[in-house]
């Protein structure tokens, strides 16, 4: 026998709909983003790039 429907499908905040942002909202949400992954990306990427080179150097000798 199935839970009754109350059971089966909850009522929270985690279903609970909400408005989509505005397009200028998206776009500064992105634009933020943005910012943080290209730090982060500055540093991890000249690591991985000194990696590469040794990975590389390893090979040919």
């Amino acid at each position: 026998m199935h839970p009754d429907v109350m059971e089966e499908f909850p009522s929270g905040p985690e279903t609970t709909e909400m408005e989509d942002p505005t397009v200028d909202e998206e776009e500064a949400w992105k634009a933020a983003h943005a910012e943080l992954e290209g730090d982060s990306e500055e540093d991890s990427g000249s690591n991985s790039e000194d990696a590469n080179e040794e990975e590389l150097s390893d090979d040919d000798a």
